[in-house]
């Protein structure tokens, strides 16, 4: 009745989640005859509102939902950002769609292992004294390879201590008509500025993982506070107006902030990019790094 993970490493229902599981298994059979299958696959779900857990909506009306494979899930959160539920250990995003041809538009959200939920339940196994873990399916992770850099540094084989860097230059491609043009030597934007974005862990690194946007440069363990987190990829379009990552409708200099997070878990400095917005368009409040699909792409049928 509500939408969630797959695999919940726990939840407020006593005797559900992977951890209550387990302990129950290891009531009557002994952790070296038990493997604990992770999915390498969420799900997306119709839901009534945008808030975590929100009520399922009618299938028949919105849409069932649908298995989502990890390398689709990362993909869909580059699209609309990356929350993440420590309770559940698992990630999600959420974002407004109509899931089928014949479907009104409504709240999606998308519930699945990353690399941080990957790599908690693979130590949860650890820590019981498990046999071992067991993966469904190989292959779902499609061409993200972070997972086996997840599993190798839960199992211990790796370890990563370096902060990646990275850089961020502005991409005048979603506006070619003010490509070119400046503003007290900055260049001009309207409203959103697309980066181009190219991260970097070295070869004996874990490997980039995520990206975090800000229109404020404050920070609190190391983190930009008010920013919305996406799955590392090489452009995004940054709102310059939404409140929920510190925009303003503001005219004039604005500066973009930007840093990255490994596998490990390890936070880069920040960068930052800067810009003459000339004009900005409103934008409602949203709810989630991004509630409505970003201006470039178009984001999958989920």
């Amino acid at each position: 009745t509500r939408a969630g993970s797959t695999a919940p490493l726990d939840t407020g229902d006593a005797g559900f989640g992977l951890r209550a599981t387990v302990a129950a298994a290891l009531a009557t059979i002994a952790p070296d005859r038990i493997i604990l299958g992770l999915p390498w696959y969420g799900r997306a779900w119709s839901t009534a509102g945008s808030a975590a857990h929100a009520l399922t909506q009618d299938p028949g009306t919105f849409g069932p939902s649908q298995t989502v494979e990890y390398g689709a899930a990362v993909e869909q959160a580059q699209l609309t950002g990356r929350l993440y539920d420590e309770t559940e250990a698992t990630a999600w995003s959420v974002y407004q769609a109509a899931p089928c041809h014949a479907c009104p538009v409504t709240w999606r959200q998308l519930w699945y292992d990353d690399v941080d939920g990957f790599r908690t339940k693979v130590r949860l196994a650890l820590d019981q004294g498990l046999r071992g873990i067991g993966i469904w399916a190989l292959g779902d992770d499609g061409t993200h390879p972070e997972l086996w850099s997840a599993l190798s540094l839960a199992l211990g084989t790796t370890t990563d201590s370096k902060a990646p860097s990275g850089t961020a230059t502005l991409d005048t491609s979603l506006d070619p008509a003010l490509a070119g043009k400046k503003e007290q030597a900055l260049p001009v934007v309207q409203g959103v500025a697309r980066l181009t974005l190219k991260p970097d862990d070295g070869s004996a690194g874990s490997g980039p993982a995520f990206v975090r946007v800000s229109n404020l440069a404050d920070l609190a363990d190391g983190q930009l506070v008010s920013g919305a987190t996406y799955p590392s990829l090489s452009s995004l379009d940054v709102s310059l107006t939404d409140p929920a990552i510190g925009g303003s409708a503001d005219t004039g200099k604005r500066t973009v902030y930007v840093q990255w997070r490994d596998v490990a878990g390890n936070w880069s400095e920040v960068g930052s990019v800067q810009v003459w917005n000339k004009r900005a368009p409103a934008v409602s409040p949203s709810p989630s790094p991004s509630a409505e699909p970003l201006p470039s792409v178009t984001p999958p049928p989920y």
